[in-house]
């Protein structure tokens, strides 16, 4: 099992938050308020990370929150996830 914290960029929208992972390509997911986005966050990061870690891919390292291009409509929030857990996995797809 493994641990990860990324920065997600959180973006308010009429029906709730959309979320990007700007280290991440093609992870994306939403919520209606801010606890369930993170929520949402937690999982999509996590089942990401586990196929990538079960294909053998390469994990890309966590850009510093700092350094990322923030949109005015957008807020960085570090979302993080343990890696591992198939069963886990498993109940996400």
């Amino acid at each position: 099992m493994a641990h990860y914290v990324y920065p997600a960029l959180f973006a308010k929208e009429k029906a709730g938050y959309a979320v990007s992972f700007p280290d991440l390509d093609n992870v994306f997911t939403s919520g209606t308020t801010l606890q369930e986005t993170i929520t949402m966050a937690e999982d999509a990061l996590s089942l990401m990370l586990s196929d990538m870690e079960e294909s053998g891919l390469p994990i890309p390292k966590a850009s510093d929150a700092h350094s990322l291009d923030v949109e005015s409509d957008q807020i960085v929030i570090p979302v993080s996830c343990d890696t591992g857990d198939k069963e886990f996995s498993d109940h996400l797809r």
